[in-house]
């Protein structure tokens, strides 16, 4: 019986993996636009950002903005990376983990910083 409800939980994660697979290259349109918000952004800062930098230079952009070297997305082809670092994420944190995927959230907040500089650093 054990067996049979383990099995039935990894049939469930990888469906979920899959899952924000799918929402995040839905959203591919939307992670194109990230690079350019990103350079802006960085530049009205006067300094360089790691999760901005990445997103510029590496086109990646990391989920979780303390650590870069983690979850993230290809701003590309919108692919989440290691979908195995999942693994780590408690069921608690799905909710977090599915706003921080929201393309348009990050976007808003890139161009909201842009904005709050009073200028344009196109």
């Amino acid at each position: 019986m054990a067996q049979k409800s383990e099995i039935k939980v990894r049939k469930l994660k990888n469906e979920l993996i899959k899952a924000f697979q799918d929402y995040c290259r839905s959203q591919v349109v939307l992670w194109r636009q990230v690079p350019e918000l990103a350079l802006r952004a960085n530049k009205v800062r006067a300094f360089s950002c790691g999760q901005y930098g990445l997103a510029h230079n590496c086109l990646f952009w990391p989920v979780f903005a303390d650590d870069i070297h983690g979850l993230h997305v290809n701003l590309r082809t919108g692919e989440l990376n290691l979908p195995e670092l999942l693994d780590r994420i408690q069921l608690g944190d799905l909710f977090s983990l599915l706003d921080r995927l929201r393309a348009d959230k990050v976007i808003n907040s890139l161009q909201a910083e842009i904005d709050s500089s009073g200028k344009d650093s196109k």
